[in-house]
């Protein structure tokens, strides 16, 4: 498979060398119901044989008092299932896919200024950016730059036409760095998935009862930038009738937004008012977690962990 997408975003090599578009297409044309089902029959084979990502969301589901492992990776799989059913820029789709309770202050503060939001990896969360892209204003986020880069670039691409911008994080490139120009050059949403750290210097909190390592980001950012901080969850609905039909899917999205929170503290002390947030908006929707990866100080790698600890000590050193 081709590395599809250069600097500047356009192919290189033939199109047809890059199966992932194709799919998406495919799957769009696959009837609703037939997903829905797919993705439970998917679901229940992974439970059963035990797959790595299943034993780690029933570990984390476990956590936080959430038993039907089957049920909460459906509704994962059924998020990658509908993908290619907003592959092609649609609001109405989108808009009939999305419940969003947004407060007023958050109009006036994107008016201002950016604006930025910390997130998990709850429900479609694609579909919630595409939502916020298209009614609220541009977003930038971060995405872990996974292999094949076909499948990334495709994933970049499609977002792309969503009004989402997508930094990658990868080995070298300075992340961090780069949020804070596009926030200082005016980015209206810096959203963040920040219920797992993937920079290698998070911040241990207390979630669900157990010592967790998350990003320190959303934190960071928004002190650094002096941007209100704002806190994103959603769960998974069911839509039906005319509904369903306008959006080309049954599974929807209801998203709340609560903020602006209080940034007065440190970055450990904001990051633990979000995600202490998150936490309480989560709790009675936790099937909609689709967390397959440790997160819990307990299930991550010792080495890995005290990595961790000396790299964020440094920061704020230097900090």
């Amino acid at each position: 498979i081709c590395d599809c997408y250069a600097k500047t975003g356009h192919c290189e090599r033939a199109a047809w060398m890059n199966p992932y578009p194709v799919a998406l297409k495919i799957a769009a044309k696959v009837p609703s119901a037939f997903r829905y089902w797919a993705a439970y029959g998917a679901s229940r084979i992974a439970v059963a044989a035990r797959y790595p990502g299943a034993r780690q969301l029933q570990t984390n589901l476990a956590q936080a008092g959430e038993e039907d492992v089957v049920g909460a990776l459906a509704s994962y799989y059924r998020y990658f299932a509908d993908l290619g059913n907003f592959a092609s820029p649609s609001r109405l789709r989108i808009d009939a896919a999305v419940d969003a309770k947004i407060p007023a202050q958050l109009y006036r503060d994107l008016a201002a200024g950016p604006v930025c939001v910390a997130l998990g990896h709850t429900a479609n969360w694609d579909l919630v950016g595409a939502w916020a892209a298209q009614n609220l204003a541009g977003l930038t986020t971060v995405a872990e730059e996974v292999a094949p880069k076909a499948l990334f670039d495709t994933f970049t691409e499609l977002r792309a036409r969503n009004n989402m911008k997508i930094i990658p994080a990868k080995k070298g490139n300075p992340v961090f760095r780069e949020l804070l120009r596009q926030g200082k050059e005016g980015a209206g949403i810096i959203a963040l998935l920040a219920d797992r750290d993937i920079t290698g210097a998070g911040i241990e909190v207390d979630l669900f009862g157990a010592k967790a390592l998350v990003a320190a980001g959303p934190a960071a950012l928004a002190k650094k930038l002096g941007a209100p901080l704002y806190m994103a969850a959603a769960r998974d609905i069911s839509l039906n009738g005319a509904r369903a039909k306008a959006a080309g899917t049954k599974n929807g999205v209801e998203m709340i937004v609560r903020g602006p929170l209080d940034t007065a503290g440190t970055v450990e002390q904001v990051t633990a008012v979000w995600v202490q947030e998150f936490e309480t908006m989560m709790r009675p929707w936790v099937k909609s977690w689709h967390m397959c990866q440790p997160v819990f100080v307990r299930d991550l790698d010792p080495e890995r962990l005290e990595r961790s600890r000396k790299k964020h000590a440094q920061m704020e050193q230097h900090s």
